[in-house]
């Protein structure tokens, strides 16, 4: 049976899923917000007097549809947003609340935790005010859980917090008690909001058998590979009506839409609504049809990954793992059908991987999986260094120069280049960004490599030498036993119109099954 509420321009419905049974789990599925033109109706703005609220129905961040906009300008103090919806208790162990929206927006410098977001209690102390900004006294007894992401291009050692709030604080989304923080400064944050580039951000609050909040964030690039997960034990909070929106330090432009609450309650909460069992769905583990890629997400791994994690999340027949040097090390490539290595410092992840973690993709690719390298991940295929792979019988032209400097360069591809690559064009302009310049190498127990494009044209700054570049190969692939090895010298996934030459990447190399 179906239940609706209404709640402003919000519906509330019965999604009848189960992950297994007893107990059975009934999920119900709040659209907080299906925005229409010029209609915020039950979202406020709180805080400030100076920003601004509104629905944008035209060239908006997120695309043609209706959008909420929150632009923010007063960067000296908290601004927030809220809204409410029927409450929602998590009496159970396994009961869980869930928060989704879509996000993006538009700051071009970096703010430290200048992003925040959030499920809370309202104590009944509920907005009433319909205008832009609440004038009268609002309670500040909220109690809840809130994410802080850092916007920018770059991230910090606190580039992403999980707390929960105190009702001892002046402002919401401020303080409390951190229950967990990103704090290694040397890999990729994967959670962070970065601008012009569309997010969708998950956080959900289960109920755990000793009574307290296991909490797991996650977006659509980290997905639960790349999920931050905890468990909070102080004082938990365990119902909610409310959730937030904040910004703090920033002065960017928001876009919000597709915000929904989902909440997974026991059965005896709904004790009117029946289930047809029989319309249940158990999975049955891994999506054989998907092509299995790895992502290597640890030390050294550049900004350039969440890029590339975006590129791949564009395609439903590739599902990604993230992997760490210790899952690698571990044997966690078994049952991959891919390994990525992104830029960043090629020398570092491979010491980073070390003997044992280095051989164990040599193994991998060498037993038949496949091996896509940018830049850095490119010079530790190659057989030039100590800590190289060698799965790429390639040699590096022109060490000395290798910081030439970044910018938009042009490939002219080869006729094969063009078939891989799925192209007539006879040249492509990509973004290059200090990436290995490939000659071919010396090593009799490794394949000859198949240039796919050379540079056209070059970057020549920092002292390095004009035309030098030119003619080098760009993009190659080769064999590794029964693998291959595909390497990209420059971004294809930092480079607008390019992101689809990642994908034929994958398919030039991927592990062939038999199912």
């Amino acid at each position: 049976m179906m239940r609706l509420f209404k709640l402003g321009h919000a519906i509330l419905w019965g999604v009848f899923l189960a992950a297994g049974w007893p107990p059975l789990q009934v999920e119900a599925q709040l659209t907080v917000a299906e925005f229409t033109e010029g209609n915020r109706e039950s979202w406020y703005l709180i805080d400030s007097d100076t920003s601004t609220l509104s629905v944008e129905t035209e060239a908006g961040q997120l695309g043609s549809l209706p959008e909420l906009n929150f632009a923010a300008k007063d960067p000296s103090s908290l601004q927030s947003i809220a809204t409410h919806f029927p409450a929602i208790n998590l009496k159970e162990a396994g009961d869980s609340i869930t928060l989704q929206f879509d996000v993006r927006h538009n700051h071009e410098g970096f703010v430290n935790r200048g992003f925040r977001f959030g499920l809370f209690d309202s104590n009944e102390t509920r907005f009433t005010e319909d205008g832009d900004y609440d004038l009268s006294p609002v309670s500040l007894d909220d109690n809840g859980y809130f994410a802080i992401l850092d916007l920018g291009s770059k991230t910090t050692a606190d580039s992403v917090v999980i707390r929960e709030s105190s009702n001892h604080t002046t402002e919401r989304l401020w303080n409390g008690t951190a229950i967990a923080s990103d704090d290694n400064d040397t890999a990729p944050d994967l959670l962070m909001l970065t601008r012009y580039i569309n997010f969708t951000y998950t956080l959900t609050l289960t109920r755990n058998s000793d009574g307290n909040v296991d909490i797991v964030l996650k977006n659509n690039i980290s997905k639960e590979h790349g999920a931050m997960q905890t468990t909070s034990s102080v004082t938990p909070t365990l119902s909610f009506d409310t959730l937030y929106f904040a910004t703090s330090g920033s002065t960017a432009n928001f876009a919000i839409d597709n915000v929904l609450v989902t909440s997974n309650l026991s059965s005896s909460q709904n004790p009117s609504i029946d289930i047809d069992k029989s319309s249940l769905v158990k999975s049955d583990g891994i999506d054989k049809k998907k092509v299995q890629v790895g992502v290597y997400v640890d030390v050294c791994a550049g900004q350039s990954v969440r890029k590339l994690l975006l590129a791949l999340d564009r395609y439903k027949d590739v599902s990604v793992t993230l992997l760490k040097a210790v899952d690698i090390q571990e044997g966690k490539l078994a049952g991959l059908d891919v390994l990525m290595q992104p830029g960043g410092s090629a020398g570092v992840q491979g010491r980073n991987l070390g003997t044992i973690g280095r051989e164990q993709i040599r193994k991998f690719t060498h037993d038949g999986g496949g091996y896509v390298g940018f830049c850095a991940g490119s010079y530790l295929a190659s057989t030039y260094y100590s800590w190289s792979l060698n799965i790429l019988d390639a040699d590096i032209v022109d060490l000395e120069h290798w910081a030439r400097g970044t910018g938009t360069v042009e490939l002219a591809l080869t006729n094969s280049g063009k078939e891989i690559l799925n192209t007539k064009e006879n040249e492509i302009s990509i973004y290059y960004g200090q990436g290995p310049l490939f000659a071919p190498g010396n090593q009799s127990d490794v394949e000859d490599y198949e240039t796919v494009a050379t540079y056209q044209t070059e970057i020549a700054k920092k002292g390095a030498p004009e035309g030098v570049m030119v003619g080098t190969t760009a993009i190659a692939r080769g064999n590794y036993g029964n693998g291959r090895v595909f390497c990209f010298s420059p971004h294809p996934e930092l480079t607008e119109g390019m992101e689809h030459l990642v994908y034929y990447a994958i398919e030039n190399v991927k592990r062939n099954r038999v199912n």
